[in-house]
């Protein structure tokens, strides 16, 4: 089980790859927004390194299509 540290580790981490693949596609974070219906400032907040926001399974459906990257890449980590 993981301890509270390694859990918001791992929450910072698909945040950082969600910004990571959204960068690739050269989409800006207001077109992901309104791709997946959510704020811009949601984006934002889920890029942002030192802010633990977790999304949803089906926000995370979402954002593989918007994006075209499996899911279980976000989720993917190190140990995988």
């Amino acid at each position: 089980m993981l301890n509270d540290k390694e859990y918001e580790g791992r929450v910072l981490d698909i945040g950082l790859k969600i910004g990571y693949y959204r960068r690739k596609t050269t989409m800006t974070q207001q077109q992901l927004a309104e791709e997946v219906g959510v704020s811009k400032t949601f984006i934002s907040e889920l890029e942002a390194p030192n802010i633990v926001c977790c999304p949803s399974i089906k926000l995370l459906i979402k954002l593989e299509k918007a994006l075209g990257v499996p899911a279980y890449k976000f989720l993917q980590t190190d140990e995988d």
